[in-house]
């Protein structure tokens, strides 16, 4: 998996450096992995809209159509 491909850094929050509570881990991940990751997205995207997979009223992840809208359409 690429798991063994990220780097996981504890960057500080606030008070005292010497406790491991007042740092937060941040998970640094290769470019690489980034783009691989957009471009599966894209590419599932356009599949599920040329074959009409997903549904009118799906929404969040769909350009052009909010979450917030899903809520007023629904009120």
């Amino acid at each position: 998996m690429i798991g063994s491909l990220q780097n996981v850094t504890p960057v500080f929050k606030k008070g005292q450096k010497s406790s491991p509570a007042n740092y937060r881990p941040i998970s640094l991940t290769v470019n690489l992995c980034n783009v691989l990751e957009s471009l599966t997205r894209n590419e599932m995207i356009n599949y599920l809209e040329v074959h009409v997979l997903i549904n009118d009223t799906q929404r969040g992840f769909v350009i052009n159509k909010a979450c917030l809208m899903n809520s007023l359409v629904f009120m």
